[in-house]
């Protein structure tokens, strides 16, 4: 009788501390931050409104940057391809840039999709901070023209 006492005391407290064990572990990796164009973390250059052209419309970039507060850690990047209206979608080169000098690049066709966010890669945050760039440039391969829209929008991040 003592020994199954015993042996539900010990089941009990082990329960007891995985359930604990979970509640403390599970929110450390649910952070996710967005970011909007036009925050503080996103910095943009040229002809810059939702969107602007591939080709001869003038050169324009944008990069959107970790919080200076945020871990150094891994970091999981999307972005989000909103509606484009109708008009042709360029594709265009995302790179993910590490706090140090690595970086991911993935080329992505935007008319491939609309008001969905598209995985890009990981990439660490170090001292000089991680962060996603992409400009308007032609990408080497698929068709450029002046009136190929380019699409600057929010993107975020996750991190544990």
């Amino acid at each position: 009788m003592k020994k199954r006492i015993l042996v539900s005391r010990i089941l009990i407290a082990i329960f007891v501390a995985l359930v604990i064990a979970s509640f403390i572990s599970l929110p450390a990796y649910a952070v996710i931050v967005y970011l909007e164009e036009g925050s503080s973390q996103w910095a943009g250059y040229g002809n810059l409104w939702d969107f602007s052209y591939t080709g001869g419309n003038g050169y324009s970039s944008g990069r959107w940057r970790v919080y200076s507060w945020e871990p150094a850690t891994t970091y999981w990047w999307w972005v989000w391809i909103p509606s484009n209206g109708g008009s042709y979608d360029a594709v265009v080169n995302y790179t993910v840039y590490s706090g140090s000098s690595d970086s991911l690049t993935k080329t992505v066709n935007q008319q491939s999709y609309a008001n969905q966010w598209v995985y890009m890669d990981r990439g660490l945050n170090g001292n000089s901070g991680g962060n996603i760039f992409m400009d308007n440039s032609c990408v080497p391969g698929w068709g450029c023209s002046w009136n190929y829209q380019v699409w600057w929008d929010d993107v975020m991040y996750q991190h544990p």
